[in-house]
């Protein structure tokens, strides 16, 4: 367990050097093709509270007994090896290959999730770190479609406009977000789905975007709220 943890470890610190040494060119390039969707910079500081989580994460794979850290023997580190080759590839403007490796990323998050969510041995915590991280990831992996087709003057694509696609994406999110909420019964990936489109409605110029994220934001918020109280209501009945 403890080898397993010091891999894991490894890996991280890895990603996070990455990170770290091309944080101000993913920002530029970010910047300069910023799409109708880009959210506000302040939104971006989410990363320090995922890597943070998962960190923790991490270190309690040293202290604790738990099959799930075995399950992820292999999807852990290969996320963490995807989330470096993403900031490399974008920060260097590769932006169509950064798409195809940020939904890589997001696929290792997906099968993570289920894992999860899957597994007898998953306690309260397992969930936090993960489930914001696909959160956030979901919605980096739309809005850095968005960047591509800019990067190539594209701004339309099966003759909808970007600001049509736009709203499209969101619905679709918004749902999916719902789905994994209800379904789930998870209270994390919501709240990052939320921060990324309250960040959107900072930085947009679109009054249509903002009634439409503000709808997105209080049908999710609506449906947080219940899975929250049926948790609260389970907890008190046990």
């Amino acid at each position: 367990m403890k080898k397993l943890s010091f891999l894991f470890l490894l890996f991280f610190i890895l990603m996070v050097a990455v990170n770290y040494g091309t944080s101000g060119q993913v920002s530029t390039v970010a910047n300069a093709g910023a799409s109708v969707i880009q959210p506000a910079g302040y939104t971006f500081s989410i990363w320090g509270a995922i890597y943070l989580l998962v960190f923790a994460w991490i270190i309690r794979g040293f202290f604790i007994q738990s099959s799930l850290y075995e399950q992820l023997k292999i999807l852990v580190p290969l996320n963490f090896i995807l989330n470096a080759l993403w900031v490399i590839t974008f920060s260097r403007e590769y932006v169509i290959l950064s798409v195809i490796i940020i939904f890589g990323l997001l696929v290792t998050l997906i099968l993570i999730f289920r894992i999860i969510h899957a597994s007898p041995d998953a306690k309260g915590f397992d969930y936090v770190p993960f489930s914001l991280y696909f959160g956030w990831v979901t919605v980096a992996s739309i809005v850095n479609i968005f960047t591509a087709f800019l990067q190539y003057d594209q701004t339309e694509f099966l003759g909808l406009s970007e600001m049509t696609w736009a709203v499209i994406v969101i619905i679709v999110a918004t749902l999916l977000t719902i789905f994994i909420t209800w379904s789930f019964k998870d209270v994390v990936y919501g709240l990052a789905v939320i921060w990324a489109f309250i960040g959107i409605i900072v930085q947009t110029d679109s009054s249509l975007l903002t009634i439409v994220l503000t709808v997105a934001i209080a049908l999710i918020a609506i449906v947080w709220l219940i899975v929250v109280w049926q948790k609260l209501r389970n907890h008190h009945s046990l």
